[in-house]
């Protein structure tokens, strides 16, 4: 578990190809309430603000990307008090198939069932 305090930043060293991407974590709040920032390779793809005391939530967001290095998440005071903290856990990426592969997958599916019923007939 890691902490996006008032203005800090929590940096991730991630290197991710060109394509379509969702990004989920866990989030939570002690302290007034913190809006944050979710950036990758310098570009917000997010932003949140989590409540006082709030107990721990999942968010999650799509992104398209050309391909680039780091995610980070950015505190904001000008949305909140300095006394504000977001807990960020159990971060996770995972690459979102292209329609195109989607439907080779199907084609490939069907196949191999058409295939299976001529060899048991």
């Amino acid at each position: 578990m890691s902490r996006v305090q008032a203005d800090a930043t929590l940096d991730q060293a991630l290197t991710l190809a060109a394509g379509t991407y969702t990004l989920t974590w866990l989030t939570a709040n002690r302290g007034a309430d913190q809006t944050y920032s979710v950036l990758f390779n310098g570009e917000q793809i997010d932003q949140l603000t989590t409540t006082s005391s709030a107990g721990w939530m999942t968010e999650s967001v799509t992104f398209t990307t050309g391909g680039g290095t780091g995610l980070s998440f950015v505190g904001d005071t000008s949305f909140g008090e300095r006394d504000a903290t977001s807990l960020i856990d159990n971060v996770s990426v995972t690459a979102v198939p292209e329609p195109a592969s989607l439907l080779m997958m199907a084609v490939s599916t069907l196949g191999l069932l058409a295939w299976r019923r001529r060899t048991q007939a």
